[in-house]
């Protein structure tokens, strides 16, 4: 409990220091102006890619000298559409595909629900839900297995320029029978179209 409690004031911590510093990068004639934006709504932007969770990849090759080559194509991303004034839903999906030794499918599906505590998600507060399924590791290590999980935190919206944000989150995630985890996104950015 006492990790628990240090772990959520460190994210409190980053919150906080990164609201200040952007508040006062604005005051003295940054890129954004709170004024010039409205609701993200009213601008068309209802969609948003959030480019942390967004990534491909290929890799090929050995783990050890001796051990058969493994091929792993990774796909994932996450999305977000405006439902009404303040509320958010999407989902985080990654696919993982490993051949080669022990070849299998690992499957990552979160349903994601968002609170944007201002109309204006560009520069809004919000906090998040989510459930899903990830892959966790067998106790025995033979492979991996999907297990119901679910995740909860919150962040902000910083407006970069344009419709490109910087968003960093804190979260705490549950998978399957594993302790709560906690998830700092510092280098988080979001897209909205």
């Amino acid at each position: 409990m006492r990790k628990f409690i240090q772990n959520v004031l460190a994210a409190t911590i980053v919150l906080g220091s990164a609201s200040t510093v952007f508040a006062q990068h604005s005051s003295r004639g940054g890129y954004y102006s709170g004024s010039s934006y409205g609701s993200s709504v009213s601008f068309g932007n209802e969609n948003e890619i959030i480019t942390n969770f967004t990534h491909g990849s290929l890799v090929t090759g050995k783990v050890t000298k001796d051990s058969p080559n493994y091929t792993t194509i990774t796909i994932s991303g996450a999305y977000l559409r405006t439902v009404n004034a303040n509320v958010q839903a999407g989902a985080q999906a990654q696919i993982q595909s490993i051949s080669g030794g022990n070849s299998e499918t690992l499957l990552t599906l979160v349903g994601l629900g968002v609170y944007n505590f201002d109309t204006n998600f560009k520069q809004s507060f919000f906090v998040q839900g989510g459930l899903g399924i990830y892959p966790l590791l067998k106790e025995d290590g033979s492979g991996h297995e999907s297990k119901f999980g679910f995740l909860i935190g919150g962040g902000k919206r910083f407006p970069i320029w344009g419709n490109v944000n910087y968003i960093p989150t804190a979260s705490l995630v549950k998978k399957g029978d594993l302790d709560i985890g906690f998830d700092i996104q510092f280098l988080n950015f979001s897209i909205m179209f």
